[in-house]
């Protein structure tokens, strides 16, 4: 698609400054928050130059075919970098690392070319999915060449879990072995009352169970995919992975599997056939309490050959200097990624996966948000850092990078902002993550404030707590919320939201058709950023830093039980050991 950067563009700051003035008039609690006062001049003076016109033309531009949909290491990806700096510098806000705005982040860029093969054991029977149709498959040992081989073990859900009383791997030698196992947790879909029904733990992420299987030598994790379990449909997962991926150097002396893949359910009960298997009476069986880990007549092979080649792709950042030198070194950082999945396969004769929900959208709002901290007549106590980062497609990798490598002082919060709200205005918002630490409370006083509902989780069975940036920080055992579009629209029937978030899963998320449309107006952009401002400014101001509440998972010095190698912080159950090695939201970006 040619996306015109100005078509379309509707509001003005003048409409927004108005807008606001209804909504405060609205205010139903006092203006003090965690001992800030939002209502001040220079808190009002934020918001109301806060843009809707702006954040369009911004997305528009970001999400046009120049930038080619924004991959890490190239030319668009490149672009879109250089516009985020300007916009920054024109701001006239600081470079956020030293001299620089940009904080390089090298990446192993791997594109899979794979074969695989399953044969029943008395050899009699073979089977060889379609690559993309049926399964999808990659190495993360960062290799041209790798070759596996290995019997199958089919190890339920793939879960480890002491504190649910939980082990699919009791008392089995899976190493050397290719699992094949379920997505999802035993509470999500297995009705299970030992983890958290519908509201999915970090178990049930894809993420964790190729980090458990590495962790138990074995060969490689076969994920079996149903929409209901993974939360989206197999177009998903294929388009993530149909391109190049990008990941972090390996580690020397790190263990990693050979094979990691997909395949689609109606592959899964073909080879299963081989073995004379019912996937519905594994499926049962890895449902009941004790289920441990079955070994299945049947062998699988293959080798994946993989172009691989280093590349470099960056962060960008603009720092605001606190005011309060005894608070200066503590600092709040906003993050949004500005990559997507950039050229991939065609569908209907398109192939740049433009990505204007997804996440131009939240990226031009952290351009906003740097241009109001740098109208202010007063600098908050602590410093603030935007960071637009890159990555997160491929597994939260800059937004890892920089919770690691603060290039200056040390983050004691994060808010999030990704795929926000390109409609009009609503009457609630929703955080993610709010449970879990005091900001959480910040977030329900302000919504109080300016006359919205508070609501949490909308989909607490799809993890996407799990699959933003803001869990990199959670990972590092910094408190972060993740700032989520409301779904009450102003004046518009109930159940507005709902449906408008099915349509764009259905028919745009990872599609080439994530582009920008003339009913996008912003208005809930600028509304949703707003609170994002406010937000930071009181946790930049508050008498102390964001603590994370009693029993939180995710809290450094959690009771819970270590998550093994890569984990800083956080047990399983809650945050991953590791990195990850490919979509994180096919799976988890957003």
């Amino acid at each position: 698609m040619r996306t015109s950067v100005s078509a379309g563009l509707r509001g003005s700051s003048t409409c927004l400054a108005l807008l606001l003035a209804a909504t405060l008039g609205a205010c139903r609690r006092p203006s003090t928050v965690d001992g800030v006062d939002v209502s001040s001049a220079v808190a009002r003076q934020g918001i109301q130059s806060i843009d809707s016109a702006a954040i369009r033309a911004r997305t528009a531009f970001l999400s046009s075919d120049f930038t080619e949909g924004r991959a890490p290491g190239t030319r668009g990806g490149r672009l879109a970098a250089a516009y985020i700096a300007s916009e920054f510098a024109a701001a006239g806000l600081r470079p956020g690392n030293d001299t620089s705005y940009f904080q390089p982040v090298t990446f192993v860029g791997v594109t899979p070319h794979p074969e695989l093969d399953f044969q029943s054991a008395d050899g009699r029977s073979r089977y060889s999915p379609g690559y993309l149709d049926d399964y999808v498959a990659w190495t993360p040992r960062q290799a041209g060449q790798v070759e596996f081989s290995g019997d199958v073990v089919f190890v339920g859900y793939g879960i480890d879990a002491p504190e649910y009383d939980w082990n699919d791997y009791a008392g089995a030698d899976v190493k050397g072995k290719i699992l094949l196992g379920l997505v999802n947790d035993p509470g999500g879909t297995g009705g299970s009352k030992k983890f958290r029904g519908d509201t999915l733990t970090y178990y049930g992420r894809w993420t964790y169970k190729y980090e458990e299987a590495a962790r138990l030598g074995a060969a490689g994790m076969i994920l079996i995919h149903t929409p209901e379990s993974a939360g989206y449909g197999w177009s998903v997962v294929r388009n993530s992975w149909s391109g190049e991926q990008f990941e972090i150097p390996n580690e020397p002396g790190d263990y990693h599997e050979a094979l990691e893949a997909w395949v689609t359910e109606a592959a899964a009960r073909r080879l299963l056939g081989l073995a004379g298997v019912s996937l519905d009476s594994l499926v049962t069986a890895a449902r009941r309490p004790g289920f441990t880990a079955k070994p299945l007549p049947l062998h699988a092979a293959g080798s994946i050959r993989s172009d691989v080649e280093r590349t470099t792709s960056a962060n960008v950042v603009a720092l605001v200097p606190g005011r309060d030198s005894t608070l200066r070194d503590q600092v709040v950082v906003y993050t949004s990624h500005y990559d997507h999945l950039g050229i991939g396969a065609p569908e209907n004769g398109d192939a740049i996966y433009n990505g204007a929900k997804d996440n131009a959208s939240g990226t031009s709002a952290i351009i906003e948000l740097a241009r109001a901290y740098q109208r202010l007549p007063e600098r908050p106590r602590r410093s603030v850092l935007l960071a637009a980062v890159t990555g997160e497609e491929s597994g939260l990798l800059g937004s890892a990078y920089l919770a690691r490598h603060p290039p200056f002082g040390h983050f004691v919060a994060d808010i999030n902002m990704d795929a926000i709200n390109m409609y009009g205005r609503t009457g609630d918002m929703v955080e993610l993550g709010g449970e879990y630490s005091s900001l959480g409370d910040v977030f329900r006083e302000l919504t109080r404030y300016l006359g919205l509902d508070a609501r949490g989780d909308q989909s607490p069975g799809q993890g996407h707590f799990f699959r933003s940036d803001q869990f990199s920080f959670v990972k590092r055992g910094v408190p972060s919320l993740y700032i989520e579009q409301g779904v009450d629209y102003v004046g518009e029937p109930a159940g507005t939201g709902q449906k408008r978030e099915e349509t764009y899963r259905k028919e745009r998320y990872h599609q080439p058709d994530d582009e920008m449309l003339p009913e996008y107006t912003m208005g809930g952009a600028a509304q949703q950023t707003q609170l994002g401002f406010l937000a930071g400014w009181v946790v930049a101001n508050a008498p102390r830093p964001p603590a994370w509440k009693p029993g939180s998972p995710f809290a450094p010095a959690s009771d819970t039980a270590p998550a093994g190698p890569g984990a800083a912080q956080a047990s399983p159950g809650s945050a991953p050991a590791g990195g990850t090695a490919a979509v994180d939201s096919a799976a988890g970006g957003s």
